[in-house]
């Protein structure tokens, strides 16, 4: 089944543009010059991803995604024509998972799209005999399970984006051990950390948040000043 992409963009022209473009490619779009209908859609069909824009007609595109992020399981991509750090911060905060501004090669949209939901393929059935360790780790009140894209504490889902659980499911596959942060952006981004992007940080942030961390001194997911994150495998209860 071609994976289905809900549009949302203002500007008509170029929505024609991308939606013949990601058409051509295979996917089924669906496109929205507003935010207005779009909570409707994506509860009520099953969106593999949502391309955005943030300067909408009614409510903008971080706070659509502000609302959304914690039921809509799917990837979440801004495209828009703000540029300052402020608000690409501001956006992945709200839950993106990717952030592109205006004007994007076709191919390079194309290429961050395929690149997202292929983060979101069911791996591969593993063999009969295989350990469940290989698909869920357990640390006490904390259940990762990896084949579902998973997480739970007290067995409540914590209802990660994708990229959160990678960044997790990463740090607690080195449990105990420092992964950098070079490491820990190659590994979720498949792109190499340019020592300025803030983006890691902004994501360990808010999985601390969801983990019931202490923000001012945590000690789930601790940083090691000047060479990455420890996950603490033993403070799980």
């Amino acid at each position: 089944m071609p994976a289905k992409i809900l549009y949302i963009e203002d500007d008509n022209k170029l929505a024609r543009l991308v939606t013949n473009f990601l058409q051509s490619h295979g996917f089924e779009v669906t496109h929205l010059p507003s935010a207005e209908g779009a909570l409707d859609l994506l509860y009520y069909d099953s969106f593999d991803l949502l391309l955005l824009d943030i300067g909408l007609p009614t409510d903008d595109g971080i706070s659509l995604c502000r609302q959304i992020r914690d039921r809509f399981s799917g990837q979440i991509l801004f495209m828009t024509a703000r540029r300052s750090a402020v608000d690409e911060v501001e956006g992945l905060m709200a839950g993106a998972d990717d952030y592109l501004t205006k004007p994007v090669a076709p191919e390079i949209l194309l290429a961050r799209i395929q690149t997202r939901l292929k983060r979101r393929e069911p791996p591969e059935t593993a063999p009969a005999e295989a350990s469940k360790s290989s698909t869920e780790m357990q640390f006490g009140r904390l259940c990762i399970r990896m084949a579902a894209q998973q997480a739970f504490l007290d067995e409540e889902s914590l209802r990660l984006t994708t990229a959160e659980f990678d960044i997790l499911a990463q740090l607690a596959k080195h449990a105990g051990q420092i992964v950098s942060r070079e490491d820990l952006f190659k590994y979720t981004t498949g792109a190499p950390y340019d020592g300025l992007n803030r983006t890691m940080d902004n994501r360990i942030s808010r999985l601390r948040r969801k983990l019931g961390d202490n923000m001012d001194d945590p000690f789930k997911i601790k940083t090691i000043w000047g060479k990455g994150y420890l996950f603490v495998p033993d403070i799980w209860g």
